[in-house]
């Protein structure tokens, strides 16, 4: 599936609105289709190279959607999710 993500790919430098391409949903995860996200201080820090972090990282970890697939036990499909933190760090990037 591909997604509209804000990139930080070096520190010091602006925001890149890339594609990306985002895997399925894995054991334990869900998809949510996010209606709104928010670029956080965190976020922000990272940017300019004030906290240190693996980069390139997506920003804007804080948000609010639908959940669109998932897993048995989770959230029911079409449940609205607000002030959602998501938190990966990916193995492997291809950024």
């Amino acid at each position: 599936m591909k997604i509209q993500a804000a990139v930080v790919t070096r520190a010091g430098q602006p925001f890149e609105v890339k594609t990306l391409e985002l895997a399925p949903p894995g054991k334990g995860e869900v998809l949510v289709r996010i209606r709104a996200a928010g670029i956080c201080h965190s976020d922000w820090n990272v940017r300019t190279g004030a906290t240190e972090h693996p980069l390139p990282a997506v920003a804007g970890h804080e948000g609010a959607g639908i959940v669109e697939s998932g897993r048995p036990g989770g959230p029911e499909l079409g449940a609205k999710l607000r002030k959602l933190f998501l938190l990966r760090q990916a193995k492997t990037c291809s950024l």
